[in-house]
C-alpha cells in the first residue's frame, strides 16, 4: 500500500512553516518582501533544476567536461539572489 503522502504533498506545508520561521526571524520585515523572497527561492530552484538537468543530458551524451560548464550560471544566479 502507497503512502499518501509524497513529496509533491510535501512541497507546500514546507514552505510555509519556512515563510513563519523567516518572518519570525526578522529576515524580512513584510508580507510583500517574504512573498518577494520566495518567489526568487523558486525561480532559483526551477533554473538549478533545470540546468542540471540539462548538464546530465550533455554529460551522458558528450562527456563530463563541458556538462560542468553548464551549471556556472544557475549558481550565478543564486549567488545573486543570495546577495
Amino acid at each position: 500500500m502507497k503512502s499518501p503522502c509524497t513529496k509533491g504533498s510535501l512541497i507546500l506545508p514546507v514552505i510555509i512553516i519556512l515563510a513563519g520561521v523567516i518572518l519570525g526571524l526578522g529576515i524580512v520585515e513584510t508580507v510583500y518582501e517574504l512573498i518577494i523572497f520566495v518567489f526568487y527561492s523558486l525561480v532559483g530552484a526551477a533554473l538549478t533544476s533545470i540546468t542540471l538537468s540539462i548538464a546530465a543530458f550533455v554529460r551522458k551524451e558528450t562527456g563530463a567536461a563541458f556538462s560542468f560548464l553548464l551549471s556556472f550560471p544557475s549558481l550565478i544566479f543564486l549567488f545573486l539572489i543570495g546577495a
